[in-house]
């Protein structure tokens, strides 16, 4: 992979993907519209402040695009799908990771103004607030992620749900075990399957 070029969305303050694989890579870029003002790297990976609705960089020009949940705020995620197709290169992949929007307690906490989800993550999770951003879900099931990467001219080579330990209700002992239990109840049924905490997709730029 020295010879490839790997560009991450949102890759946040910490940049912990671009860390752990930047020296894999002939050159990682990492793009978010929020970074601090100085970020010490060791010089295997370097980050652009911008949106993924307008990435600032030349056409076919990066070989992965990698993109951990970010989707789940994007206003208009078929843009970025559009963005992606354009920088990668013909047989480019992007890679990404995103929340269901119908996994249950997602599909609850919808309902709720941003606001109000803001101080409820912040008090089941301790996420500061500026760390929670607007939540849209436009492309946060199977069938609106194949659409749009259809539409914006990828293949689909991967696209499944993916679950996880509900670390989240930790903070309730009676919820904590009905979360186990539901759980455990979509892995062991295909039909539930749709209903797991994250989506997981690969696709190939034509």
């Amino acid at each position: 992979m020295l010879d490839r070029v790997l560009l991450e969305l949102g890759c946040g303050r910490k940049v912990r993907l671009l860390e752990a694989v930047g020296e894999k890579y002939r050159l990682a870029l990492g793009l978010d519209y929020e970074l601090p003002r100085e970020l010490s790297s060791d010089g295997s990976w370097a980050v652009i402040k911008a949106t993924a609705q307008r990435i600032p960089l030349e056409p076919q020009s990066v070989d992965v695009v990698a993109s951990i949940h970010v989707f789940e705020h994007l206003a208009d995620p078929g843009a970025v799908f559009a963005q992606c197709h354009r920088v990668l290169r013909p047989g480019g992949r992007l890679v990404l990771f995103t929340a269901n929007k119908w996994f249950p307690p997602i599909a609850l906490a919808r309902i709720f103004p941003n606001r109000l989800r803001t101080a409820l993550n912040k008090l089941v999770s301790t996420t500061p607030k500026y760390e929670t951003f607007p939540a849209y879900y436009r492309a946060n099931a199977a069938t609106p992620l194949r659409q749009m990467a259809l539409g914006a001219g990828f293949t689909v080579q991967q696209l499944g749900y993916v679950s996880d330990h509900p670390h989240y209700f930790t903070f309730s002992v009676g919820l904590y075990r009905l979360a186990i239990l539901l759980e455990r109840s979509m892995q062991k049924r295909d039909y539930l399957s749709r209903f797991q905490n994250f989506i997981f997709g690969t696709f190939i730029r034509v």
